[in-house]
């Protein structure tokens, strides 16, 4: 399974014979996501591959690290990356159940 787009939610599975990619789960929305983008004017795009976790109540779900990036303008551009943990359900439609607050890490570039 390839996760397409993280919100809004589009979630394929790869046929890896024929390449051939299918959607099995799109459409579904987290406000909270959506909210990130507009403050943020960036889409969220996917990271590392997701972890799968053990929730309380027996019940499971996925961990993944999202980003974002802003073009800084000036002479010479700069790209901004933030990063986002999130949490989606372990069956289709694979929703989103959270997400965290943005974070940068430490970089070397002097801005």
């Amino acid at each position: 399974l390839v996760e397409q787009s993280i919100e809004p939610r589009v979630v394929l599975r790869v046929d890896v014979q024929s390449g051939r990619a299918t959607p099995i789960a799109n459409g579904t929305s987290l406000a909270a996501a959506s909210a990130l983008q507009a403050a943020l004017g960036a889409s969220l795009h996917g990271g590392p591959p997701s972890l799968r976790v053990r929730l309380p109540h027996g019940k499971q779900a996925f961990l993944g690290l999202a980003h974002l990036n802003r073009l800084l303008g000036g002479k010479s551009a700069l790209r901004i990356y933030y990063h986002v943990f999130y949490l989606f359900a372990a069956r289709p439609p694979f929703e989103l159940l959270a997400i965290g607050r943005p974070f940068m890490f430490p970089s070397e570039i002097a801005l």
